[in-house]
């Protein structure tokens, strides 16, 4: 979680040395901003951890990692703390990773953005936990053959 005697953090030497993913994945997991849930199914608010913008980072410099931070969001985040990564800050506190991460990382992070297939979380908005229920805002992607079965079905069976 510190940075190094040199002052570069760890996750970014092992970026730069071109470590394997699976240490580069420990380093940004100990450097998180946020401890994820053994229960990604269990509904609760995110718990944010101080940190040393090691997600920022990998995110938002080149796409080689990628696929550890999709192994990250499909295997160890719930929905809400997905968007909570993506809407880490800067360390000024101005932009979030989704805005400026790497086309690569960008296009990880919209595909964990989608859940029942049809549904796009839009990670601009914050998410809010109401008695056990998530509130966010989502856009349907749902395909038009879905709506016109759905409506031909209910004109054959009435109103």
């Amino acid at each position: 979680k510190k940075p190094m005697t040199n002052g570069m953090m760890p996750v970014c030497m092992a970026s730069e040395r071109d470590m394997p993913d699976k240490i580069v994945k420990l380093l940004l997991l100990a450097d998180s901003p946020i401890k994820f849930m053994p229960n990604m199914h269990q509904i609760r608010d995110v718990a944010l951890r101080i940190h040393s913008h090691s997600w920022w980072h990998l995110a938002t410099t080149d796409g080689k990692y990628a696929p550890v931070i999709d192994d990250i969001l499909s295997n160890l985040a719930s929905i809400h703390e997905i968007i909570s990564l993506c809407q880490e800050p800067d360390s000024n506190g101005y932009s979030s990773v989704f805005d400026r991460a790497h086309r690569d990382v960008k296009e990880v992070m919209r595909k964990n953005l989608v859940f029942a297939e049809r549904y796009r979380v839009a990670p601009e908005y914050k998410t809010t936990i109401d008695k056990g229920v998530i509130l966010l805002c989502a856009v349907d992607y749902g395909n038009d053959t879905a709506w016109e079965d759905m409506y031909s079905s209910r004109s054959k069976h009435g109103p």
